[in-house]
């Protein structure tokens, strides 16, 4: 069992504790067979309140899929418990929001097309519903009367 970082990267502007909505976040990921070697091309979701039993049984999985090239049967498993924020102080360094697991599979790419949310640096002010697919949102804190912003996401899974 393979254990794999997703970590995001961005350029903060008066907002902090960027975070997905919530522990029913669907993670949408492309994965690879560490058997074989095959890559998917589409995006596969993974929502970590689905759980499904693997074979012969042996725990429980958040994905289980077929490889199409081999046929072995792999599986993926959302580490919600290690959610973690994207704050002010980690703006422009790529930090860990989340641990997967992989049995037989290891996701190579991370979309962040799920809604996030975060909070303003000065007033605490909430904004929700934060789209980071195009990688950049932009906002208005009316409350600090500043302008608050993500830009220039960008994600990364690595081995740890």
């Amino acid at each position: 069992m393979g254990k794999f970082a997703i970590q995001i990267k961005a350029l903060l502007e008066n907002c902090t504790n960027l975070r997905v909505s919530g522990a029913d976040y669907i993670w949408s990921l492309k994965l690879r067979c560490t058997a074989c070697g095959e890559s998917t091309q589409k995006w596969h979701t993974v929502n970590p309140l689905d759980t499904f039993p693997m074979a012969g049984g042996k725990g429980k999985a958040n994905l289980i899929i077929k490889c199409k090239m081999c046929g072995r049967s792999n599986s993926v498993n959302m580490c919600v418990d290690f959610l973690t924020a994207y704050t002010s102080e980690d703006s422009e360094q790529f930090k860990t929001i989340v641990v997967v697991e992989g049995r037989g599979i290891e996701p190579y790419e991370f979309l962040p097309n799920g809604e996030f949310v975060c909070e303003g640096t000065v007033t605490g002010t909430a904004f929700k519903g934060i789209a980071l697919d195009s990688g950049d949102w932009a906002d208005f804190d009316d409350a600090s009367n500043l302008p608050v912003g993500i830009y220039d996401c960008n994600t990364q899974i690595v081995p740890i």
